[in-house]
């Protein structure tokens, strides 16, 4: 089971405490936090797109399937919702941050 509570597999997520910066930096961002999330709780390491969920963006969302995608919120709950739904749209490149925005600080604070 994973983090979620379910028994998806766990190829929907990554783990970036495992990655290299140069590896990291060959992904997009992409955030689905809401607006107000992102104004408290900014993560100024890494430049990321915003969709934020309240607009759907596992629907509404285009992505070049050539580009591989982390997709994050702040726990991981809602990057995984979005990833699923990504994912059964027939896109493979896009993950889910495990842990959400904790790991990001986690990776930099470890690196600076």
């Amino acid at each position: 089971m994973n983090q979620t509570g379910s028994s998806e597999s766990n190829d929907f997520f990554v783990d970036i405490s495992h990655l290299s910066q140069e590896e990291l930096w060959r992904y997009a961002f992409i955030d689905v936090r809401e607006t107000v999330e992102r104004l408290l709780h900014p993560v100024k390491e890494i430049p990321s797109r915003h969709y934020p969920m309240s607009q759907s963006p596992g629907t509404n969302l285009k992505l070049d399937d050539s580009q591989f995608y982390i997709i994050f919120c702040a726990k991981g709950k809602r990057s995984f919702a979005v990833t699923k739904e990504l994912r059964s749209r027939g896109l493979i490149n896009v993950f889910s941050l495990k842990n959400g925005t904790d790991d990001f600080k986690d990776y930099f604070a470890k690196r600076t």
